[in-house]
């Protein structure tokens, strides 16, 4: 028997119960069942790993599926290679590292858009292996940016006045997103820039010149 952790995104389906882990020796053979685990946490926290200690061999292929407490099935997820790590899971333990304030259901949506977006694949056929840190890290930037979008920020105020002297004051955190998803450009090559020239428009036919205006002296020239 041989020990293998396995990284997935946590459903967002109520009342589930159960977890089912299949194994097989290739990708795209019969997948036999190997172990049902019923410490899954409740809903919306339920967990995103589980390390299987009855895998016939690491090097194996599994996948997983969830029961409910009406004992319905959601079909078995895409299979994975074990303890092959996958370029979403970085890119979710980066974010939650860099920021312990996400909620870790959010930062795994933006980052299966993140990834899906800039490979133009499934996030989760992506091989780790082929993702240099450069991207990782632009990769990680721009699922922040998103999950910032979506994740409110608390902020507190104090106002007191002690004779003649009023106090202010505040505590709160605030995020240069424009400066984020600048840096994340840069690691990921994908910053670009536009030059626009707009035609010269005729007015009356060309019979009419501009309007000019200068506020500063409250002029108007008519040509």
């Amino acid at each position: 028997m041989a020990d293998v952790r396995l990284d997935f995104v946590k459903p967002e389906i109520p009342d589930l119960v159960k977890l089912h882990i299949y194994e097989s020796d290739t990708q795209l053979g019969v997948f036999n069942p190997i172990e049902e685990v019923t410490a899954i946490g409740t809903y919306p926290n339920y967990i995103s790993y589980y390390t299987t200690e009855l895998a016939g061999d690491e090097s194996h292929w599994f996948a997983i599926e969830w029961e409910d407490s009406k004992g319905a099935m959601f079909g078995i997820s895409q299979a994975v290679q074990g303890n092959v790590q996958t370029v979403v899971g970085e890119v979710v333990s980066r974010a939650l590292l860099r920021d312990p304030i996400f909620n870790e259901m959010i930062v795994t949506q933006e980052a299966l858009a993140v990834i899906e977006t800039y490979f133009k694949t499934d996030p989760l056929s992506v091989d780790f292996s082929t993702v240099t840190y450069s991207e990782l890290s632009g990769l990680t930037l721009l699922t922040m940016v998103r999950s910032y979008i979506f994740t409110s920020v608390s902020q507190s105020s104090e106002d007191y006045t002690a004779g003649l002297v009023s106090q202010k004051s505040s505590s709160g955190t605030r995020k240069d997103l424009d400066a984020l998803l600048a840096q994340a450009n840069a690691f990921l090559g994908t910053n670009f820039s536009v030059v626009m020239v707009m035609e010269e428009i005729e007015i009356a036919g060309g019979t009419a010149g501009e309007v000019t205006v200068d506020q500063t002296r409250l002029l108007v020239e008519f040509p």
